[in-house]
């Protein structure tokens, strides 16, 4: 996804957006062991069911970026208008 929106937004938003998303990573990296624990307690499928809502959530996220640049130069990509920051 990184390499993705590297021709979409400005310099200062993406290093702001790249930083949210690292720290994010890094807290889900976290908290992922002790909810998988306590949610393996109750049910293997509860906690398969949360880890696939998370992933549905991500891709349907994923799919309402703003500019589709595939196949496209960086020149027609940047013509094309840029998103609002």
């Amino acid at each position: 996804m990184v390499t993705g929106l590297n021709s979409v937004y400005p310099t200062a938003s993406r290093a702001v957006g790249l930083g949210a998303c690292s720290a994010m990573a890094r807290i889900g990296a976290l908290i992922t062991p002790f909810v998988a624990q306590v949610l393996l307690k109750y049910s293997v499928n509860l906690a398969l069911s949360v880890y696939l809502c998370f992933s549905l959530l991500a891709a349907v996220v994923s799919n309402t970026l703003p500019i589709e640049t595939k196949g496209r130069s960086l020149q027609e990509a940047d013509q094309s208008g840029t998103p609002p920051h």
